[in-house]
């Protein structure tokens, strides 16, 4: 006789109770996303509209960077002047 006794393996009682918690889990996490998106979606739509407003009352009071020469311009000539 061995010392250690062999048990019979024991499934889990209920399988379909795992696989509920698993999907539970998953559906959960796909609903925080969504809501999180939804939120994320209707801040960034209240922040450019705040930005568009800002620009607005900018260029009203002649702050405006539109008559200058852009900063991004290509340098065309070869000693590094625009041309």
């Amino acid at each position: 006789m061995s010392a250690v006794s062999e048990k019979p393996y024991i499934p889990i009682p209920s399988v379909g109770h795992e696989l509920g918690i698993m999907f539970g889990f998953i559906g959960l996490f796909i609903l925080a996303f969504a809501a999180y998106a939804i939120a994320y979606k209707i801040y960034n739509k209240k922040l450019q509209k705040k930005e568009a407003e800002r620009v607005r009352a900018l260029k009203a009071s002649g702050w405006s960077n539109e008559k200058k020469e852009p900063r991004d311009a290509p340098l065309n000539g070869v000693d590094g002047t625009r041309t």
